[in-house]
């Protein structure tokens, strides 16, 4: 093949800063996500009259689907290190919310807390996976 004809090397565009703001959009996406799923399934509850029980597993819930969306936003740009980048962007998510939810009701973190965090980084990961690994 001559010389003019080889395809250059691609440029890395994958340097520190884009991977740290994109993952912090992804971070930022995922705690949006977070508190609009809360607030509808808070607003379901209350006018159902559920009991108090139920709420720990809509933040469950709440953690798993905003994660997975967060993960998925972060890795899209990229398309690799889908498990690490959708993992890292759970990390911040993951201390804002969980700062807001302290602040508010003036308490540490809960064992619920700590599962919810897990949940959130395991569906952050799957979603980082699936962007990485999607077809255009």
């Amino acid at each position: 093949m001559p010389k003019n004809k080889r395809r250059k090397p691609t440029k890395e565009n994958a340097d520190f800063l884009t991977v740290a703001v994109k993952t912090l959009v992804g971070s930022l996406i995922n705690v949006v996500i977070f508190f609009a799923v809360i607030a509808v399934c808070s607003l379901i509850c209350w006018k159902s009259d559920a009991n108090s029980t139920v709420f720990k597993y809509l933040i469950f819930v709440a953690g798993a689907i905003s994660g997975f969306i967060g993960g998925y936003t972060a890795v899209k740009p990229f398309r690799k290190n889908g498990i690490l980048i959708g993992a890292v962007s759970s990390a911040p998510a993951f201390l804002i919310i969980f700062l807001i939810a302290s602040i508010i009701s003036r308490t540490g973190i809960a064992a619920t807390g700590w599962i919810s965090a897990l949940i959130m980084t395991l569906f952050s990961s799957v979603g980082g996976i699936m962007s990485a690994n999607k077809r255009k």
